[in-house]
């Protein structure tokens, strides 16, 4: 009677022999006896995942703290100058020594100054804004006092996640901001996850006295008189206690004013008896503040409604909330009134979100048609495919414990992982199904087969988890992205391995039924027992049963590998293919250095740049006004550029702000942008559109210099102040040379094919108006120029002297003079002053009135004035657009050495590139590291890293077969690749090493490896590159970005298959018969 191998629980001479994993006969005894308990867990694991799901918190980045901290000052109308000497340098210097502080720079205008303070990526930076603040207290008593400094420590929070417009064609733009500030805001902030609700556009109203200067000459009034008034007679205040009947009462003077006419009737001076209110020299009305900013949103005038997030918000909830308010509020408001998303990155999210699903299902799909093509079993492909969606939702619930959120790369990561995931299913179930096709009890040859691949499959899931570790040491934006991408593809690999180790076998032992033992003998279907039986017969001598019996199911796996449609035919070309190789070493080297000449060759042609292209379905549009153009003026062009991007067919809506920005820059009355967003079904790419426009932009506004960035690379760039692909900084403490070489060097970047969006740098403050002051004829009179400029102040744009409160809401009084009054030059010249002495005289008489040109806005990087020629690229590739203009830049003699330097993306690109090149070699040795723990020698690991290294020549033919360009992402799927190709090389050599016990030699090991691997091989690196498809593809939102990794990955896995499977034993065959 045969022996029963269930009995052999323990660690066996016969596993011994056949190396076997105790591990593995462990996971195997463990998963038979306690498979209730493991799919119980599986299943209490997946509905952890699915409340993880809709729990996660989503954002369209992963969150993190960028190195930066902003410092905004604002001091009036200072000349740039004085500005950049007495607050920008000393702010400079204060915090150049701040521990962690790696560079410095600033840009200064008139009355205004940004000083950026960049920190290591290792540095703390809240405590690090900490450092910033304290060394801003410890400077101020020496800054002018009313220098007015904020400091932004800079997050992707720092950005508005979803914006929404308030327009009516029938209201002031006063009542819609009302409405914006005092009923949405409110409901806004309200939703948790929201941290502020910013209005931008608008005019706040306020009551404003309106000055006629000839009646208040008449009356012998001053504006300052009118101001006091108002100041001292519109308040409430305590006189004391009063005690009275045995009731205590406080006793008050309250001169409150409530409405235009309490104002009008408030008595400013009585003169000869008579009083003077303020109704005998103004009028008094309701009016918008005055501000020097243009809001617009689908062509007329709105509030904008930006709301940010906190750090941990969930974006998807947050708009969902938001959705379910406008709802409400569309019912609520008037007809007339007008509520819409003019940006949303929800959409973004949910997009990816729904490409993440997509992808398991497809991926669902390809696994049961690969798994059924290779082992013709509907319970096997059940098997390997449950392994998909139980290892997704452990991913889920493993992001949820370690507080990753939804963003672009973890939805990325999980997405590439779909195909990698089932890899251990695959080799796990396709050695059941050998080992169970020859062995009458399905639960030793489950036990068996676990013990058997344990080792190998461990190994395999480890080299492509160790590439990840190096990425967690990367550091800049990079680091960033890739970080929360890595994290995730690990945790789901190494999620699969424990999958397959455990939850496959488990259900192996339920859903495979007990093969038939067959009477007859011989043929493929004799029965083990006759086979031992007849072994009994053959002597003492003979080996023991169950070694006839192990030795006999080892070789009926190789001859199971030649069953199947297809695979006899595959199986003889690639063992002819392995013996040739062996043999005819020579003939592969030479081919080995050809595919690396080729692939050096083909890397040189690649195009390069940061980060891929994105089709976000939406962009920004920056403009700059030639310097000193009015806001009225630019607000007149601008609407020109309205019109025609109301006939784009694609553009769904837009917003437009003038003297303002989406980002946290400095924006002059002839600066801003448009934020527009296309509609989700169109017939022509983001690209596309953005050329068409830049055409008719430049046609019909030539004056006007028009720049196109993406919504999320423009984000990504004002967060490292890098926000142009091409950036030439020229440096210089002349600033008359930098006048002239900055056109000089834009004028040349523009001959560069491809070179697009050029900025010479130069940014001009408008032009002033100066009120020199006569110093004698002041004191004659007792004049000082705080008393002059706070006159002109007041009688030019009005100084708000009092507020009324309505309600809860206070509404502030200005008092100014009537605009009609100060229409020319001539008209401020002869404005009426009072001297301490009470006589009359006009501002000529104290000043000189002068028209003086704008100024230049002053830019400095690590205390060294500096100016920046910068560009845009369209339908180029920026490797080879910076190589020519470096080129044409090196020829032109009459620029000095050592004043150029080149920043921006290409910056950014460049010190990412030498990043990853450490990455890749860290990785290499991480994998070698693994690859020695698992043989014991240098020869195997060896011959299966320079496998995995010449795969990498499949990644570079990927790239440039599809026209993919080399950047951040395509690196990063190549070091991916270099893991997941040694994958291969493992399960061979694994192998090999277990014939080589039986006595096999090594030619003919390497060989027979090869046929039995061959299937499982095939059958991962299928999944894998069919799971990669539609992200290589780039469907779905988000999928833009990883595509150049889905891509190259894909070229290294199906190139790994030729190289893995020959190469690597050609390569173990010389080295172990060369020692």
């Amino acid at each position: 009677m045969a022996p029963n191998l269930s009995e052999h629980s323990g660690y066996s001479e016969l596993d011994k022999k056949f190396e076997r994993s105790k591990t593995g006969l462990f996971l195997g005894d463990f998963s038979r006896q306690h498979s209730s308990l493991i799919i119980f867990l599986a299943i209490a694991l997946c509905l952890a995942g699915i409340y993880a799901a809709t729990n996660l918190a989503s954002s369209v980045f992963p969150q993190t703290n960028f190195p930066r901290v902003v410092i905004l000052i604002d001091n009036g109308v200072m000349p740039a100058e004085e500005m950049m000497a007495s607050i920008t340098r000393p702010i400079e210097e204060a915090t150049k020594d701040i521990p962690g502080s790696l560079n410095i720079r600033s840009t200064t205008g008139r009355g205004s100054a940004e000083i950026s303070v960049y920190f290591t990526w290792s540095a703390d930076m809240i405590q690090s804004e900490l450092y910033v603040m304290g060394r801003l207290s410890e400077i101020k008593s020496s800054l002018p006092p009313a220098a007015v400094t904020t400091v932004y420590r800079l997050t992707f929070s720092a950005f508005p996640i979803l914006g929404v417009s308030l327009i009516s064609p029938k209201r002031d733009i006063t009542e819609l901001w009302e409405i914006a500030r005092y009923e949405l805001k409110p409901r806004f902030i309200r939703i948790p996850g929201v941290a502020r609700v910013n209005l931008v556009g608008g005019r706040t109203p306020e009551f404003q006295v309106v000055v006629d200067p000839v009646r208040l000459q008449a009356a012998g009034l001053t504006l300052d008189q009118i101001t006091g008034a108002l100041e001292k007679n519109n308040l409430v205040t305590s006189t004391g206690m009063h005690e009275e009947n045995y009731f205590l009462y406080l006793t008050v003077v309250d001169g409150r004013l409530h409405s235009l006419d309490d104002i009008s009737s408030l008595v400013v001076a009585v003169v000869n008896g008579h009083p003077l209110a303020i109704k005998d020299v103004a009028r008094v009305e309701r009016g918008p503040a005055p501000v020097f900013n243009v809001v617009t949103a689908e062509g007329v005038n709105a509030v904008l409604l930006n709301i940010y997030s906190q750090p941990d918000g969930s974006t998807l909830q947050i708009a969902k909330e938001l959705r379910r308010e406008l709802a409400d509020l569309k019912q609520q408001l008037p007809p007339d009134m007008k509520l819409a998303f003019f940006y949303d990155q929800s959409e973004i999210v949910s997009a990816s979100v729904g490409s993440v699903w997509e992808a398991i299902i497809f991926g669902l799909i390809l696994s049961m048609f690969i798994m059924f093509l290779f082992l013709r079993n509907w319970r096997m492909t059940f098997l390997t495919i449950i392994a998909i969606p139980v290892t997704v939702l452990v991913t889920l619930a493993a992001m949820e414990l370690s507080g990753l959120t939804f963003n672009l790369m973890t939805l990325g990561g999980i997405a590439s992982a779909i195909g990698l995931i089932i890899d251990d299913a695959i080799v796990v179930a396709e050695a059941i199904h050998t080992k169970i096709s020859f062995m009458p009890d399905k639960e030793p040859a489950i036990r068996e087969s676990i013990g058997e691949i344990f080792k190998p499959l461990v190994g395999s899931t480890l080299t492509p988890v160790v590439v990840f570790i190096p990425l967690a040491f990367l550091s800049g934006i990079t680091g960033v992205f890739f970080r929360a991408l890595a994290i995730t593809m690990s945790v789901a690999l190494v999620t699969s391995l424990v999958v397959a180790m455990t939850l496959t076998p488990s259900l192996a032992g339920l859903i495979i039924p007990e093969r038939k033992r067959k009477a007859a003998k011989g043929g493929e279907g004799e029965s083990e027992g006759g086979r031992e039986g007849g072994g009994g017969e053959a002597g003492g001598d003979a080996e023991s049963p169950g070694e006839i019996r192990a030795e006999e199911t080892e070789e009926a796996e190789e001859a199971f590998s030649e069953r199947g449609g297809f695979l006899p035919a595959l199986i003889k070309i690639y063992e002819a293919g392995v013996r040739a190789a062996i043999k005819h070493y020579k003939i592969l080297l030479a081919g080995c250095l050809l595919i690396i000449a080729l692939g050096v060759l083909i890397y040189r042609h690649l195009q390069s740049e940061f980060l891929p292209p994105m089709d976000e379905g939406g962009f920004v549009i920056d403009y700059f006004t030639p310097p000193g153009t009015s806001l009225a003026e630019t607000d007149r062009e601008l609407r020109q550029a309205e019109d025609i991007l109301k006939t784009v067919p694609e553009v769904e809506s837009y917003s437009r702000r003038t003297g303002a920005r989406l980002a946290l820059s400095i924006a002059e009355p002839n600066t801003g942008d448009f934020l527009v967003k296309l509609k989700p079904k169109r017939s022509r790419k983001t690209a596309e559109v953005i050329a068409e426009l830049r055409q008719r932009f430049n046609a019909a506004l030539p004056t006007i210099n028009w720049e196109f960035p993406g919504i999320l690379s423009d984000l990504i760039g004002d967060l490292m102040w890098a926000p142009q692909p091409i950036e030439i900084k020229i440096f210089s403490t002349d600033v008359n040379f930098l006048k002239t070489m900055a056109p000089a060097i834009e004028e040349k970047i523009k001959q560069v094919p491809g070179v697009v969006d050029t900025f010479n740098g130069l940014v001009y403050t408008g032009s002033a108006l100066s009120l020199k002051l006569k110093p004698v004829e002041a004191q004659r009179f007792g004049l000082t120029a705080s008393d002059i400029g706070g006159a002109v102040e007041t009688a030019m744009l009005g100084s708000t002297a009092s507020y009324v409160l309505q309600g809860d809401r206070i509404v502030d009084v200005r008092v100014k003079v009537d605009p009609g009054y100060l229409q020319t030059m001539e008209m401020l010249r002869n404005l009426p002053l009072r001297t301490p002495a009470n006589q009359l005289i006009q501002l000529s008489q104290v000043v000189d009135l002068k028209e003086e040109s704008g100024q230049l806005e002053i830019r400095r990087e690590d205390l060294r004035q500096d100016v920046a020629v910068t560009a845009r690229l369209e339908g180029r590739d920026m490797g080879s657009a910076m190589a020519d203009i470096k080129k044409l830049l090196s020829q032109d003699k009459t620029i000095p050495a050592g004043v150029i330097e080149y920043g921006g993306l290409y910056q950014q690109q460049q010190e990412s590139f030498r990043n990853l090149l450490v990455v890749m070699f860290m990785a290499i040795v991480l994998v070698f590291t693994v690859l020695l723990a698992e043989f014991k020698n240098f020869l195997q690991p060896l011959a299966i890293v320079m496998g995995a290294v010449l795969a990498m020549f499949g990644t570079v033919l990927a790239l440039w077969l599809t026209g993919t360009s080399l950047n951040v992402v395509s690196v990063l799927g190549a070091i991916i690749g270099i893991g997941l190709v040694a994958k291969n090389g493992i399960l061979m050599m694994d192998y090999t090493n277990h014939l080589q016990a039986r006595g096999v030699p090594l030619g003919e090991a390497l060989v027979r490896s090869g046929r039995r691997r061959l299937r499982p091989v095939l059958m991962t690196t299928l999944a894998a590159a069919l799971g990669l498809l539609p992200l290589a593809y780039g469907i779905g939102s988000g999928a833009d970005m990883l595509k150049p990794l889905a891509i190259a990955v894909i070229g290294a896995l199906l190139i790994s298959v030729l190289l893995s499977l020959i190469a690597t034993p050609t390569f173990y065959y010389l080295f172990k018969k060369g020692t």
